[in-house]
């Protein structure tokens, strides 16, 4: 794209995330259409297009966006597999699925509980769930993922702590990041919606989506409470519920459109101004920290053998310095690895097997309160290696000892 534009401008990838995003409404749409009324579809689809948290998702250029639009389009098929049953239709859902899990393995989450539910809703327990319909659902559907993702293993990162569920930073952060993505009365209405207003295969879906996100809550407990597009998949699966609420009558139905109205109200009217989605100026750009990127990089030669203390995993200083980075973790990053039961090497340790394996020669500080904060590794590199120093950054030689 870059290279037909002529030029690496970051409006385009925007674009992209925001079209792919946008465009999930159109599976959304044809999914509640085909259960619910044409009220309850254009309901859903437009709860799921001003979501504040979507909106900044759409402005991101990560797999998310894509992921969430590929689970609707899994989604879609498996209600009309389960609605006119046949291989034609089973094989079409199942690829749906595998390709959803391919752009993020958390899709597994949402579209394996639906089509477990329906199948359950459908056929009952005794025929739904070990039809080999089921398995070879689940088997196309993970199969391909397993395979691109063991094949091309990346950092390690901590998702699941056990001992997190003990912790009040659990509760109230899920609840927090619930309460941004779509406001946590209207998802208590839609989950009390999908008990005693669903019937049939809604139901069945509506029940089985909802399974699906407190399976990912619970599998990535960690990210679930402290990232907030972790909650994405929750947007859609809001949007299907309103769409529920809307179609259906009687006084729990009023009950329940009030409060989700309320909180939407509060939703919108807060949560867009204070997310920066209604901003439509240029992004702000900090010209000292690009400019000590790119000395840095001078400074190593654009190199490949480089790690670095740097903002945001490295990737800042990859992009302007023109090297590729080896990122080293910050103190957070050591203490939650020591809480999840893999406490790193020592700072020396640690940086000798990356001189001994990957041939590292420059270790380069962009950061110099984190690098504060671990002593160890300061006092290893100052009284070590030839350290270049400059106002923005520090560039350590590990091939020349200090002094040289």
């Amino acid at each position: 794209m870059f290279w037909a534009a002529g030029g690496e401008h970051l409006w385009i990838p925007r674009l992209v995330a925001a079209l792919v995003w946008v465009s999930g409404a159109v599976p959304l749409y044809f999914l509640v259409r085909r259960l619910m009324s044409q009220r309850a579809a254009l309901a859903a689809a437009a709860f799921y297009l001003f979501a504040p948290l979507g909106i900044v998702a759409s402005g991101s250029f990560q797999p998310d966006s894509w992921a969430v639009t590929a689970q609707l389009w899994a989604l879609l098929a498996v209600v009309v597999y389960q609605q006119e049953p046949s291989k034609r239709h089973l094989l079409l859902a199942a690829t749906a699925a595998g390709l959803a899990t391919v752009l993020k393995l958390q899709a597994a989450f949402m579209v394996l509980p639906v089509f477990t539910a329906t199948s359950i809703g459908r056929l009952g327990w005794r025929r739904g769930l070990p039809a080999w319909r089921t398995a070879l659902f689940v088997v196309i559907a993970v199969l391909p993922a397993s395979v691109w993702y063991l094949s091309r293993p990346g950092p390690s990162s901590v998702y699941f702590l056990p001992s997190y569920f003990l912790t009040s930073d659990f509760w109230v952060g899920w609840a927090q990041q619930i309460t941004i993505a779509v406001g946590l009365l209207t998802a208590l209405a839609v989950a009390l919606a999908a008990l005693f207003l669903a019937r049939g295969l809604t139901r069945s879906l509506m029940i089985g989506w909802a399974l699906g996100y407190l399976a990912l809550a619970f599998a990535f407990n960690y990210r679930i409470a402290t990232h907030d597009y972790y909650s994405l998949p929750l947007i859609p699966l809001v949007s299907a519920g309103l769409g529920l609420i809307v179609d259906s009558r009687g006084r729990l139905r009023r009950a329940l459109l009030t409060v989700a109205l309320t909180n939407i109200v509060f939703l919108l009217f807060l949560g867009l101004p204070a997310s920066g989605a209604l901003s439509i100026g240029s992004i702000s750009s900090d010209a000292s920290a690009i400019d000590a990127y790119q000395a840095a990089g001078n400074q190593v030669g654009h190199g490949s053998k480089v790690t670095a203390l740097s903002p945001a995993y490295g990737l800042p200083f990859e992009y302007y310095g023109d090297v590729v980075v080896l990122d080293w973790p910050h103190q957070a990053d050591l203490e939650l690895d020591a809480r999840a039961g893999h406490p790193d090497p020592p700072a020396g340790a640690a940086l000798e097997q990356l001189v001994r394996t990957q041939r590292v020669r420059w270790f380069v500080v962009l950061d110099a309160v984190e690098l504060n904060r671990q002593l160890e590794l300061k006092q290893l590199l100052d009284s070590r290696y030839h350290v270049v120093r400059s106002d923005g950054y520090l560039v350590y030689d590990l091939s020349r000892p200090a002094g040289s």
